[in-house]
């Protein structure tokens, strides 16, 4: 190989994850601050495990709903804007509802918000959840507690929601498509029955369609239909912020996390077998590393049973056995099994709700039935993703404190929302840390960054090869007259030191190497910078060539000057 093509830099491009994150949902709290124990009487929630505890999610207490005074009712909380009167088509099989919901328009139902034919749609079942409040036997209606969830809902500006009868959603169910999910305003559950069966009809429209709306705290996620059964079902419309891809990301460690929502799942599904709902506290939260396939470092408290909300918004109402988006990372799962949330059912507080993973149903399990259920606990808290990339010339380490990335060869890892992480970049020997990218640019070339965990962040470290000392010379190609005639003499070896290794600071060739030139000898304008070399061309009144010697005496080595 010829020598002069030793020295040319190769770019190697380390992109060991790619970052496309979207913006992480929040999901809101169920509404529910008490706690039963299995015959339904409220106990202190203090070490119960329950979700009455622990409260997680956005809190929506407070003004949530805003009536338009123009037959709209509008949820702050998510964007959507239903209508008022919730029983203004009586009961309709899905087909009709789909039809009448459809070419709803200005001067029915009470409205006079402009709207045109094509503007309100049938709500999908994310979209009903979100109304849901899993508490409303805590608030009033009038002077007693509400009675239901429908009660609670005409108390806060809705008409004629009907406690007794299901509503339909726009959702086919992936079990039987001759059936469509329904919706129970008087407990908030759901299920799906035939299509031609007749069950009221609510109308919605606005909200989040594929991407996340900031202006508010909760954004709907669409459901996972893709499917169309009919026109303005969820399958031709699919409402709601869309799913990360890849949703779910395998930690390596027992753990998963679902990009969406933030929250990190024990993969293994059944852990615990099947057990009562009242029993599964206490098994949950003394789970640790070193159990279920766990080597994540989490100790006993870290784990808790995950609520309804945080339950449900895992399922895709697309799949079945399980409803599970494709790539989950959960094992061992049992369809047979519905699996407990830690959120009572106050229309029956001695009964607890459950998922049934099969086919993503919402329903109620009492809590010492002999029917068990199964367990999928999460880790306490809600978590957020840093991803690291490497680029540059050069190679190096990135890690961070607190521990998890190791990039190396571990480039990602979850941390709790709001923490403060900081990554730190480290550089081989031969290479120099270049500055960040991505959203750790504000931290310019600093070796450590700081990030606040309020959303998943994609990091870019640029490490570069330490610089060779400018020469003057171009020394990436192959032509004569980038480099000295006298460098074209002199042998590969010496070629070598003159060129190829000028980033040492040596002085193998001594400066007074081409005394015998004197004034009758053309020297280039450039030298090699501060090396000690000196680069001569050739004798232009005799036409000899200078030469150098190839060792200066006195350096190891007896030499001569060649002439």
């Amino acid at each position: 190989m010829n020598k002069r093509n030793i020295l040319v830099f190769a770019i190697v491009i380390l992109n060991l994850f790619t970052a496309g994150w979207s913006d992480v949902i929040e999901l809101p709290k169920t509404g529910q601050t008490r706690c039963y124990d299995k015959s339904g009487s409220e106990i202190i929630c203090t070490g119960t495990g329950q979700d009455g505890e622990f409260q997680t999610g956005f809190d929506w207490s407070g003004s949530r709903f805003v009536d338009n005074n123009d037959g709209t009712v509008l949820d702050s909380l998510t964007g959507l804007i239903w209508l008022k009167n919730a029983n203004c088509f009586s009961m309709q099989n899905w087909s009709n509802a789909l039809d009448l919901v459809n070419n709803l328009q200005d001067g029915q139902c009470g409205l006079t918000d402009g709207s045109k034919a094509g503007d309100w749609r049938l709500p999908n079942v994310n979209e009903y959840e979100s109304i849901v409040h899993w508490g409303y036997n805590q608030e009033l209606c009038g002077n007693t507690s509400c009675a239901s969830l429908a009660d609670w809902l005409n108390s806060q500006g809705f008409q004629n929601v009907n406690p007794y009868q299901r509503y339909w959603t726009s959702n086919t169910s992936a079990h039987d498509t001759n059936t469509a999910w329904t919706f129970a305003p008087w407990n908030g559950t759901d299920y799906f029955y035939n299509k031609g069966m007749s069950y009221f009809v609510w109308a919605v429209r606005s909200g989040q369609n594929g991407t996340y709306d900031p202006k508010y705290p909760i954004n709907i996620p669409k459901t996972g239909q893709t499917t169309s059964y009919a026109k303005g079902d969820d399958g031709d419309l699919q409402m709601g912020v869309s799913w990360p891809v890849p949703r779910f990301e395998d930690n390596g460690n027992g753990t998963l996390i679902d990009k969406l929502t933030g929250i990190v799942w024990l993969k293994n599904a059944n852990c615990f077998g099947a057990h009562l709902w009242d029993n599964s506290f206490a098994l949950v939260s003394n789970l640790s590393s070193g159990q279920c396939d766990l080597t994540d470092g989490s100790k006993a408290g870290d784990w808790r049973l995950p609520n309804i909300n945080e339950f449900r918004s895992l399922m895709d109402i697309s799949k079945t056995n399980p409803a599970l988006s494709s790539g989950h990372f959960f094992y061992g799962i049992d369809n047979n099994l519905s699996y407990s949330s830690s959120t009572t059912n106050v229309e029956r507080s001695n009964y607890g709700l459950v998922v049934h993973l099969k086919s993503g149903v919402i329903h109620d399990s009492g809590k010492d039935y002999p029917a068990e259920n199964g367990l999928l606990p999460i880790r306490a808290g809600r978590f957020r993703i840093i991803a690291v990339s490497k680029t540059g010339s050069g190679t190096g380490v990135v890690s961070s404190i607190p521990a998890g990335i190791e990039c190396g060869s571990d480039c990602s890892d979850s941390f709790s929302v709001l923490s403060q992480v900081n990554i730190i970049a480290t550089a081989d020997n031969d290479s120099v840390f270049g500055g960040w990218g991505g959203d750790c640019a504000a931290c310019v070339s600093n070796q450590s960054c700081q990030i606040t965990m309020d959303g998943h962040k994609s990091c870019e470290a640029i490490f570069n090869k330490k610089q060779i000392e400018d020469t003057g010379y171009e020394i990436f190609n192959d032509t004569t007259e980038d480099i000295p005639d006298i460098a074209e003499d002199i042998s590969d070896d010496i070629y070598e030191d003159v060129v190829a290794d000028t980033g040492r600071d040596t002085t193998d060739i001594p400066d007074d190497a081409f005394a015998d030139a004197e004034s009758d000898v053309s020297v280039k304008d450039t030298s090699i910078a501060d090396t000690g070399y000196d680069i001569a061309a050739e004798d232009t009144n005799s036409g000899n060539e200078t030469r150098i010697k190839e060792k200066k005496e006195g350096e190891g080595c007896s030499c001569s000057t060649i002439e």
